[in-house]
């Protein structure tokens, strides 16, 4: 699966059903700003609870990180466990910046 544009994103997490994003970046990253409703879980943690992610395998799941590389790992990570609907988005935080697209802070 190639990587998902930001704006893609941001339309799916404001739809009714929206997918589980996973911010792999590092706590202190996370806590500057965030995509809405996303969940962080640092890259390096990020297989050692599979509990904190989604129990359904085929549940949309978005991974992301500052520039897209680590989101792109996270992401080819989980299909081996068997989670078949998994994308990153790419270019990370500086794809959905560069889209001026609505941060948390």
């Amino acid at each position: 699966m190639p990587s998902t544009l930001a704006v893609d994103v941001n339309t799916a997490v404001t739809s009714a059903t929206p997918p589980t994003v996973i911010d792999v970046r590092t706590a202190d990253e996370f806590a500057t700003d965030y995509i809405k409703g996303s969940v962080n879980i640092p890259i390096n943690v990020f297989l050692a609870d599979l509990t904190l992610l989604p129990a359904d395998k085929t549940a949309a799941i978005i991974t992301v990180c500052q520039s897209g590389y680590r989101g792109s790992m996270a992401m080819m990570e989980l299909r081996p466990f068997g989670y078949t609907n998994v994308n990153s988005i790419a270019k990370g935080i500086n794809g959905w910046n560069a889209e001026t697209l609505p941060l948390e802070k």
